[in-house]
């Protein structure tokens, strides 16, 4: 995996065969380009035909480590070749290294060059078969080279120009070469290039300093794991946490009701009912939804709650209409009655009709359902209109769950509502509707997305998903 891989910018893939000037052209009159390979077939008499080809486009912005490789083909009659990074405007009549701007390390001697053709002790020579690496990086500000895979270690630093391209320039005859811009995979190991790069920046991470107490005066990693175990319905692990990293001992003889210990909690929840009330009857909601009971989990939500999560949510009332609709279908219409329907949209104008001698058993249940109730909804906004058309559809298929939109009888389907309807009742409850360590989470992810956007090396080696996930 290279950074590369998903940069918004184009990468470097082939050589580039364009000039800009009439020097430029005398330059690549002398080379012979096809695709990544690059012959010298100049006169190559002195160094005033020398020539230099660059890359199809520089390399991106949003990488912080850019690595190629360059496979000597033939040494031909010197051995002049160089290699290395050079800007566009860098006269092409000259050796990689020898003009300002321009970077190389040459086969024939093992120097390397930077501004000027006097260039300093680095490395060993390099001949026909071998293979030399070039990397980039740009946080460090520096170029290093490898040698059939083995690292030389840096041979220029201070490199400040933003828009650097590949290079390779030849002066004698007979002197060939191919390139690899990582549509190969590579002689060097640069996977562990990466990731030496990417712990090199969780490293800095880890060592900033963060706020040690939470709002509530308890230490800020604990409440966070406390709070975000009673958002989730984990009462028990919630009062470990409780019991052992949050009361001091003067305070754990003291029960709550809950038969825990007291802990203040980063938000009090508003309505009378108790957080042990709460917590489990958002557990029995959860997994009613995520069993498929839609409407056993609508009336208690509606006899604990009244119907104010759905109320202050008519987004979710139809999601949980449409997941009630699906539920009939996968249980081939079983018998539901009319006050089934009630209960997922009470005083509905489509349920009062509904009522009377119940809503028919079998495939005329759903056909039912989706009559009195889905039919006559009207959709606020895309979203809305495409879940119910989608539902909808399912009629069509003698098997609705293998049907293009499937999905909607998923099992992941029913954890995303049971998921919302939770988030739902905590946000009526006057509670997060997402848990700090979760806003916290997003938060970072947002962050390191723009700092991506505005090319920040560091962002860049960040996967915020795999970093907690992992």
């Amino acid at each position: 995996m290279k950074f590369y891989d998903s940069s918004r910018y184009s990468v470097p893939s082939a050589w580039d065969t364009y000039a800009s000037t009439s020097r430029n052209q005398t330059a690549l009159g002398y080379l012979k380009v096809e695709g990544l390979r690059v012959k010298y077939v100049g006169p190559g008499e002195d160094d005033r035909q020398a020539a230099t080809v660059i890359a199809n486009h520089p390399v991106p912005m949003d990488c912080p480590l850019f690595y190629f490789e360059i496979t000597v083909i033939s040494r031909g009659r010197e051995g002049f070749i160089g290699i290395g990074f050079q800007t566009e405007e860098v006269n092409l009549g000259r050796l990689p290294g020898w003009e300002s701007h321009s970077y190389g390390y040459h086969g024939d001697d093992g120097h390397c060059f930077s501004g000027n053709g006097r260039g300093q002790p680095y490395g060993p020579k390099y001949t026909t078969g071998d293979v030399i690496g070039c990397l980039l990086n740009k946080t460090n500000q520096t170029i290093s080279y490898y040698k059939n895979g083995t690292s030389l270690g840096v041979a220029f630093r201070g490199i400040f120009e933003e828009r650097l391209y590949p290079c390779v320039g030849m002066r004698t005859a007979g002197e060939e070469v191919m390139a690899n811009f990582g549509a190969q995979p590579f002689m060097a190991d640069f996977q562990n290039v990466l990731d030496g790069y990417k712990a090199q920046v969780l490293l800095g991470i880890s060592g900033t300093s963060l706020p040690l107490i939470s709002s509530v005066g308890t230490p800020l990693l604990p409440q966070l794991l406390h709070d975000h175990l009673l958002h989730h319905r984990c009462p028990q692990t919630a009062a470990i946490i409780a019991r052992d990293l949050l009361i001091s001992s003067q305070e754990t003889d003291e029960p709550s009701q809950s038969n825990s210990p007291k802990v203040p909690t980063s938000s009090q929840p508003s309505a009378s009912l108790s957080v042990s009330q709460d917590i489990s009857t958002r557990q029995l909601i959860f997994d009613l939804v995520t069993a498929g009971h839609i409407q056993e989990a609508v009336t208690e939500l509606t006899s604990m709650y009244s119907r104010g999560p759905l109320d202050s949510n008519p987004s979710l009332d139809f999601r949980l209409k449409v997941a009630q609709f699906c539920e009939l279908l996968r249980n081939g219409g079983a018998a539901v009655s009319s006050s089934a329907v009630a209960a997922v949209s009470p005083g509905s104008a489509s349920s009062t009709e509904a009522t009377g001698a119940g809503v028919p058993a079998g495939t005329d249940a759903a056909l039912a359902f989706g009559r009195t109730v889905l039919a006559p909804h009207r959709p606020k906004g895309p979203a809305e209109e495409e879940l119910l058309s989608d539902a909808l559809s399912l009629l069509a298929y003698e098997d609705p769950e293998t049907s293009p939109c499937g999905h909607l009888m998923g099992q992941a389907t029913r954890d995303t509502l049971a998921e919302a309807l939770n988030s739902a009742i905590l946000k009526y409850r006057g509670l997060p509707a997402v848990s700090p360590l979760e806003r916290i989470y997003q938060q970072a992810v947002v962050a390191v997305e723009q700092l991506k956007l505005h090319n920040h090396d560091h962002a860049v080696a960040l996967d915020v998903k795999s970093a907690v996930f992992k």
